[in-house]
């Protein structure tokens, strides 16, 4: 039998360990990786401590919705956990594909400021008053990003609801690390 993990049980669904990668072992991983995607002009290598020790970047806000057809995000998003989905959107057409199920995000962006970046949580409803999601803080490095966010646990009605949370930040390119509740993890 599997050692028992510390947390809420909600919690640990939530923050399954399967895509976290001890700090060092990340170090490594992210210095070998060639990070094409977040340079516009040629690929680059991006250390995890470059995007740590970058300021905490200025962030434009949106207003959180919860999501009336989470299988529509699948073409934005990239799997973090079973319940947490990365949102990465570039484009007035992205844009639109995700307010047709996140009507209260409101008109596009000026894209060519940066790219719009953001978690999904698959927890259904809250069953205190809050919001489940927190996006904390944005590190922006080389057009790369660090994206810190703190999922609240507590008890949800199974529902299938799934909430939103987007940010905006100039130059961004790409979240290459996501840090949710202290756990690192790194989007394929």
């Amino acid at each position: 039998m599997a050692p028992r993990r510390p947390g809420k049980p909600a919690e640990r669904r939530l923050l399954s360990p399967r895509r976290a990668l001890p700090a060092p072992a990340a170090a490594v991983l992210l210095l070998a990786l060639t990070l094409s995607s977040c340079s516009a002009l040629s690929p680059r290598r991006i250390t995890l401590q470059a995007l740590e020790a970058a300021p905490v970047t200025r962030v434009k806000r949106f207003e959180p919705s919860v999501v009336t057809d989470p299988q529509s995000l699948a073409p934005l998003a990239r799997r973090l956990t079973a319940r947490v989905d990365l949102i990465h959107v570039r484009s007035a057409a992205d844009w639109e594909r995700l307010r047709a199920v996140a009507p209260r995000i409101g008109g596009a962006p000026d894209f060519s400021r940066g790219a719009v970046v953001g978690l999904a949580v698959h927890s259904g409803r809250p069953l205190e008053p809050g919001w489940p999601l927190d996006i904390d803080a944005l590190r922006v490095f080389d057009g790369c990003g660090l994206l810190s966010a703190t999922f609240h646990g507590g008890s949800f009605l199974a529902d299938g609801s799934t909430y939103l949370r987007l940010v905006q930040a100039p130059d961004l390119q790409g979240v290459v690390a996501v840090e949710l509740n202290g756990a690192r993890f790194y989007p394929d």
